[in-house]
């Protein structure tokens, strides 16, 4: 049996040893709560060729590298590291719904790939309007009008035509005065009220600045008229990723359309993010290069709310005629791009691609993922070198994924017709 002492002495020892190990934990606890709150905890990243350790971030400040230079507007894009205040994508944002354009001058190939998903599709905008010659407004009313409306109002898709225009001279035409907007507005009504249409795109792409103050009263009295009956304004816009600067081009264009103003009247505004190189490009280039994409939701979302912003992602294609096509297209130095031997280049549907590739034995194509876009280079035309610029699922989907990281309400295809897999 053991003594009274000895019982004592280890009750003291367990005591002492308790004791330790609480002030011991506390201590860690303290440690770590020490380098948390003060943005000094080491994470240690380890792969099976790699370790390195990095400070955890003390600010919300994003790094990227754009990597591209459009020789069309002179911009740069990349050529060093840019830095972003604060943090625009939204956490678990629904997935934007979807709509798609529709050409006349292809309305019936559009009509078949519409029947294709349906379900998909939230609203289309047939192109059945134009501001044409001194101001004309044209009718594009295609002969299987009547079969699209009545599919579209099965399937609960909303038709919202667009009207599209071209030409800053035959707008001003329409925008000059307070009446010239006062009837322009009353054609675009009637057209509404005939056909029962869920509202109206304006496809404006060639705007005078001088005409700025009749745009912002076309805009404001046709949202005030269409609320009115319960019918939706759609304003397709320009891309803009900074302010507007000597070189851009359609820079008239780009200044009258004022984001902050359009985005408190228009329902829909919808971003052209694509042509970042043009069809007269000096020199080929990516349509819309990924981060570029990107930079022009920042901007948008700083100045129209979200639930009205909607992403234009395109399905076309451009094809080059250049002196020479073998460059490292993956490493796209843009001083080693030969220059465009033609003023302008050829667009074509991807359906169209997939029968290039039948025709051209030489057809080497890969794919991009600074742009996430195709490209392919080729001998065509009695010898003549071709590069071509071209969309694949993969890219949409990448689209898709940063419309919806950014939260914004939807996206719009460019165009239906003869897109074979990519939707």
């Amino acid at each position: 049996m053991q003594s009274n002492s000895s019982k004592i002495s280890k009750t003291v020892k367990a005591i002492i040893i308790f004791f330790a190990v609480v002030l011991f934990t506390l201590a860690i606890l303290w440690i770590i709560d020490n380098y948390y709150t003060n943005g000094k905890l080491i994470i240690n990243l380890r792969s099976s060729d790699q370790s390195e350790e990095t400070e955890a971030p003390t600010s919300s400040k994003k790094k990227f590298n754009v990597g591209y230079k459009n020789t069309d507007n002179d911009e740069t894009l990349e050529s060093e590291e840019a830095y972003v205040e604060e943090d625009l994508t939204v956490e678990k944002a629904p997935k934007p719904v979807i709509g798609a354009w529709m050409p006349y001058w292809a309305m019936q190939s559009a009509y078949l790939s519409l029947q294709t998903s349906p379900a998909e599709y939230y609203s289309v905008s047939p192109v059945f309007y134009e501001v044409g010659a001194e101001g004309s407004f044209k009718n594009y009313i295609p002969d299987n009008f009547y079969d699209i409306m009545y599919y579209c109002d099965a399937y609960d898709i909303k038709v919202i035509p667009s009207i599209a225009q071209f030409n800053a001279n035959d707008l001003h035409v329409k925008l000059q005065s307070d009446s010239a907007v006062d009837q322009h507005v009353q054609e675009i009504l009637y057209e509404i009220d005939t056909y029962d249409f869920d509202g109206i795109d304006l496809d404006y792409e060639s705007i005078k600045y001088e005409d700025q103050a009749g745009y912002f009263k076309l805009i404001k009295d046709l949202s005030d008229a269409l609320h009115a009956r319960g019918k939706t304004l759609s304003v397709t816009v320009m891309a803009q990723w900074q302010d507007i600067q000597q070189g851009m081009s359609l820079q008239d264009t780009r200044k009258v359309q004022d984001w902050n103003y359009i985005g408190q009247y228009a329902d829909e505004v919808r971003i052209m993010a694509y042509d970042y190189t043009w069809q007269t490009a000096e020199k080929p280039g990516p349509i819309a290069p990924i981060s570029w994409i990107e930079e022009v939701l920042k901007f948008a979302v700083k100045r129209i709310p979200r639930e009205k912003i909607w992403l234009g992602v395109h399905l076309s294609s451009y094809e080059w005629i250049v002196e020479d096509n073998n460059i490292d297209w993956d490493k796209y130095n843009i001083e080693e791009i030969p220059a465009s031997t033609t003023q302008r280049a050829v667009s074509y549907t991807y359906d169209s691609i997939i029968n290039r590739i039948s025709i051209f034995d030489s057809f080497k194509t890969a794919y991009n993922t600074r742009f996430e876009e195709q490209i392919a280079t080729y001998d065509c035309y009695d010898g003549q070198k071709c590069v071509l610029f071209y969309q694949v699922s993969r890219g949409v989907t990448a689209r898709e994924n940063l419309a919806q990281e950014y939260g914004i309400r939807g996206i719009y295809y460019w165009r239906l017709g003869e897109e074979g897999e990519l939707l």
